[in-house]
């Protein structure tokens, strides 16, 4: 008989310590801390999950939204029920990721028993972190109204395709509009009288409270100097480093690697690039760097309803920094003040005016991409 439970125990303990590897390999390198030491893992603490939690959604942008107030401060947590809310929260939101519910009780992790399941909850956190495919946004929302998660039920960010074809049924659906019925018009940039084009990109408002206003001071506080820069995405991303160097003359490596985190941790612009853009590696000649920031240039200037000057030729060839930089910062303040780009995603992929930056002439020649269709520009009453 003490034989038996001597196996048991001996079992139960490596599956632990497996566990345990495990969560270090996939978890450590998303989060710098806390660092995830074995002894912590083998009986978690709540205020060690809590950490790790936080950190993992500030480097990645999952489960962004789903706490607030004092839920946000591991400190303010102390009586079971709130600590028990906390973990149904992200428990809901990965169980919605991976279309099942996760096998992890509250009661039980509170009281720190089962950590070997608690470990490999931690590893499914990590596994829908890195999954660039979800829809973090709306696998929050959709936790916090209490769906039931199913495998065919998992947020998805749309593929092109799927954009495209949504674009198709909008334009179908103003074609059915009765020629009396006007659509909603943007704020701002075209008159109440204007021809309704079909799709229409989102109203100015910011994503964080911010009013109209407002918005205009922090894009007329892009000035294109490098220090702007660091002051408007720092407080987004922590890599690449924004050095002097890379800012003064930003190559497209550069570039791609700053677009593609600030996507990351915000979710401004998803969608808007494929499979193989999305990859640097996979960006190599010139007229497919050129299309890429012919996209962001469109995409920040239809969000924020303002001209953007910077020229993916000019990027490109390493000319205009300062429009370079100044591009960045309005791709900062979009992303941190009007982060709701789904529509202007998709108007930016139904207008394919982007591929009108793929020259088709010899590289010496220059070509001007407009960022703005004409008929935003005329609405405009001043420009940046």
């Amino acid at each position: 008989s003490s034989g038996r439970i001597f196996f048991e125990s001996s079992t139960w303990i490596m599956s632990l310590e497996e566990e345990i590897i495990k969560t270090q390999n996939i978890l450590q390198p998303l989060v710098d801390r806390p660092q995830l030491k074995a002894k912590l893992l083998s009986k978690p603490p709540f205020r060690f999950l809590h950490d790790i939690v936080s950190a993992t959604t500030r480097s990645t942008g999952f489960a962004e939204g789903l706490y607030k107030g004092e839920e946000l401060d591991s400190g303010a947590i102390r009586d079971k029920e709130s600590k028990l809310n906390y973990l149904g929260k992200i428990a809901a939101c990965v169980s919605i990721c991976i279309g099942k519910n996760v096998d992890m009780r509250g009661p039980k992790v509170v009281a720190g028993l089962e950590p070997e399941k608690t470990n490999q909850f931690l590893q499914q956190l990590a596994h829908c972190a890195s999954d660039r495919s979800l829809d973090f946004r709306e696998a929050v929302r959709m936790s916090l109204q209490g769906v039931a998660p199913s495998s065919e039920g998992i947020p998805r960010i749309k593929t092109r395709s799927e954009l495209e074809n949504e674009v198709d049924i909008g334009l179908e659906f103003e074609k059915e509009r009765p020629s009396g019925e006007m659509p909603p018009s943007r704020a701002g940039a075209r008159s109440a009288n204007s021809e309704s084009k079909g799709l229409e990109p989102p109203p100015r408002l910011g994503g964080m409270g911010i009013g109209i206003s407002e918005l205009d001071g922090q894009i007329e506080a892009c000035d294109g100097s490098p220090d702007t820069t660091r002051r408007l995405l720092e407080p987004i991303i922590t890599r690449p480093k924004l050095t002097d160097k890379l800012l003064g003359k930003p190559p497209f490596r550069f570039l791609h690697d700053i677009i593609s985190e600030v996507i990351r941790q915000t979710s401004f612009g998803s969608g808007l690039y494929d499979t193989a853009e999305s990859d640097s590696s996979k960006v190599t000649d010139k007229n497919s760097k050129i299309t890429y920031l012919a996209k962001l240039v469109k995409l920040v200037g239809m969000q924020l309803n303002t001209i953007v000057e910077a020229r993916p030729t000019k990027i490109v060839s390493g000319l205009e920094p300062n429009n370079t930089n100044r591009l960045l910062q309005l791709f900062a303040v979009a992303a941190s003040f009007a982060p709701n780009s789904d529509h202007s995603v998709r108007a930016v992929l139904a207008s394919g005016e982007f591929q009108s930056c793929r020259p088709a002439v010899p590289s010496s020649v220059e070509i001007k991409c407009d960022v703005m269709p004409a008929e935003e520009k005329q609405g405009l009453t001043r420009s940046h």
